[in-house]
C-alpha cells in the first residue's frame, strides 16, 4: 500500500508565494526541497520493492508542482537542479512520463517549468529513437525490409523528420541545442541503418559463393608478364630487315659532342646543337668507356645515328645495320612529344647503291608493317647528313579517324659524301642510304592511341591488352 505524501496547504503555500520578504522565498524553497525529497524516498521504495512507478505514485508531487510553481518566477538555476535531480533519481518509466506529459497541458507555455519538462520529454523521445531502431533492425534479414524501415525513421516522413519540423516551433534560444541533439540522433540512426546493411549484404554474397576453394589446386589464370608494346613493335620491325639482310649494331646512350654532331655534317651554329635542344653533361664527370675524338663534351644522344658512326669507323664496307635504341630531346612532354623515346634507324653502304634500292627497301618494310592497301609518298626535306633527303608519308584504311589522311612516318634520304670523309670512307667508291623512324609513333598508328604518354605511365590496365 502506498503512502500518501505530506502536502503543504495550498492556501499556506499560496499566500507565502505572494510575499516578496527574503525569509518568504527562503521558506519557499525550503517547502520545495522538502518535496523533492520527499518524492525521492518515494522513489527509492518502489526500486526497492522491484516497482515501477505509475500516475498515481507521481502525479501529486508533479500535480503540485505544476500547481504551485508552474508560473511563479522561481530561480531558474534552482529549479533546474532539483527537476533535472528529480527526473534523473525517478528514472525513465511510463508512469513518469504519462505524468509529466498530463501535466505539460496544464502549465502556462513560457513558464520555466513548461520549458524543463518538454524539453526533457522531447529528449527522451529522440533518444527513444535509437533503442527502436536496433530492436527493429536486430530482426531485419532482407534489403526491403532494410529499406522500409530506414524510410520510418529516416525517410521524408519519418520519425526523426517530425522532430525536425518542430525546431521552429521552439524558443531561439532552444533551437541551437535541440538541433545538435537531432543531428547527433541522425548520425547515430545512420550509422546503424549503414552497419545493418552491410551485414545483410555480407549475408547475401556469402549465400551466392560457391563451395570452399581448394587453395592446393592451381590457378586458372597465370600471372606470367609480356613483352612491352614498344619492345614487341621492335622485335617485329628486327624481324623484317633481319629479312632483307640486315643486322643489328648497339652503341652507348651517353655520346660526344663530335660523333652525335660534327660526323653527321652538322654545322657548329645548327639549332640542335644548343643547351635548349640537346641534354649535355657537366664537364666534370668521368666517362671511362666512351671514346672522345679530341675533348669535345659528353651528352646524351639526340639520335641513333652515332651507331652508324662507331660501326663505320670500326668496319669495313659493305654494310646494312639497324640500331635502335633510346634518345633523349629537351621536348616538352605532352600528347605527342617525350623527352625520352625510342628511335629506329637504318644503314646501308655499298657500290652502287641508288636512290630506288632506298625506296623498294622502305616500301617492302612499309607494306610488311601496315599492309598492303597503304599508299605511300616521299616529300623532299633536308638533314645535315643525307643528300638528297625526303620525308615519307603514308595513307591507310585502316587507322580510325586518320585514315584517308597523308600521315608522316619516317625521314631518310642518300648519305652525304661528307659524311663518308668523316669516316675514311672515299665517297668516289662508296655509297649508301640511312633513314630513322620514330617507334612511338609508329606504335600510335598501328594501336590506334591518341597520347604517346601511355607507354611510360606502366599501367597494367593498358600493358595488359597487348599481352
Amino acid at each position: 500500500m502506498i503512502r500518501k505524501p505530506f502536502v503543504p496547504s495550498s492556501c499556506a503555500l499560496k499566500k507565502r508565494s505572494h510575499s516578496n520578504s527574503p525569509l518568504a522565498m527562503s521558506d519557499e524553497q525550503e517547502r520545495w526541497k522538502a518535496l523533492i525529497r520527499h518524492m525521492f524516498a518515494q522513489a527509492e521504495r518502489n526500486r526497492a520493492n522491484h516497482t515501477e512507478g505509475t500516475a498515481d505514485d507521481h502525479g501529486p508531487e508533479v500535480g503540485l508542482l505544476a500547481s504551485e510553481y508552474g508560473g511563479k518566477a522561481f530561480p531558474k538555476e534552482a529549479l533546474e537542479q532539483l527537476l533535472k535531480q528529480m527526473l534523473q533519481r525517478l528514472g525513465n518509466s511510463e508512469g513518469l512520463q504519462g505524468s509529466l506529459s498530463s501535466v505539460l497541458s496544464s502549465l502556462a507555455p513560457n513558464s520555466q517549468l513548461h520549458q524543463l519538462i518538454d524539453s526533457y520529454l522531447r529528449e527522451h523521445s529522440m533518444e527513444a529513437l535509437i533503442i527502436q531502431a536496433k530492436a527493429e533492425l536486430a530482426s531485419l534479414q532482407r534489403r526491403q525490409d532494410w529499406e522500409a524501415s530506414k524510410a520510418r525513421f529516416l525517410g521524408p516522413n519519418g520519425s526523426l523528420r517530425t522532430f525536425m519540423k518542430g525546431l521552429q516551433q521552439l524558443p531561439p534560444d532552444q533551437r541551437p541545442a535541440f538541433g545538435q541533439k537531432i543531428n547527433a540522433i541522425k548520425i547515430a540512426l545512420e550509422s546503424l541503418f549503414s552497419d545493418k546493411l552491410k551485414a545483410i549484404e555480407g549475408d547475401l554474397l556469402r549465400q551466392q559463393l560457391p563451395l570452399p576453394v581448394d587453395i592446393t589446386l592451381r590457378p586458372r589464370t597465370s600471372a606470367n608478364g609480356c613483352l612491352h608494346p614498344l619492345t614487341q613493335l621492335r622485335h617485329r620491325i628486327d624481324d623484317i630487315f633481319h629479312r632483307m639482310g640486315y643486322t643489328i649494331a648497339d652503341g652507348s646512350e651517353i655520346e660526344t659532342e663530335w660523333f652525335c654532331f660534327d660526323a653527321l655534317n652538322t654545322p657548329p651554329n645548327h639549332p640542335a646543337r644548343n643547351e635548349q635542344d640537346t641534354f649535355y653533361l657537366p664537364p666534370d664527370i668521368p666517362v671511362g668507356n666512351v671514346s672522345r675524338r679530341e675533348k669535345e663534351r659528353y651528352l646524351l644522344r639526340s639520335h641513333t645515328s652515332t651507331v652508324q658512326i662507331r660501326t663505320m669507323l670500326s668496319e669495313h664496307p659493305p654494310l646494312s645495320i639497324v640500331s635502335r635504341g633510346r634518345v633523349f630531346r629537351r621536348d616538352t612532354p605532352d600528347a605527342t612529344h617525350s623527352a625520352n623515346f625510342h628511335q629506329y634507324e637504318g644503314l646501308r653502304v655499298d657500290r652502287q647503291i641508288s636512290f630506288a634500292d632506298l625506296k623498294n627497301t622502305l616500301f617492302f618494310f612499309l607494306k610488311e608493317l601496315f599492309g598492303d592497301t597503304i599508299r605511300i609518298r616521299l616529300r623532299p626535306s633536308f638533314f645535315p647528313f643525307t643528300e638528297p633527303s625526303f620525308e615519307v608519308d603514308i595513307q591507310s584504311p585502316s587507322m580510325g579517324k586518320l585514315s584517308h589522311q597523308w600521315i608522316e612516318v619516317l625521314g631518310c634520304g642518300m648519305v652525304d659524301p661528307e659524311v663518308f670523309r668523316a669516316v675514311d670512307y672515299d665517297p668516289q667508291a662508296w655509297n649508301g642510304f640511312a633513314f630513322g623512324i620514330g617507334l612511338e609513333r609508329i606504335a600510335i598508328f598501328l594501336y590506334g592511341l591518341e597520347d604517346v604518354r601511355h607507354f611510360y605511365r606502366n599501367d597494367q590496365r593498358f600493358l595488359k591488352q597487348f599481352a
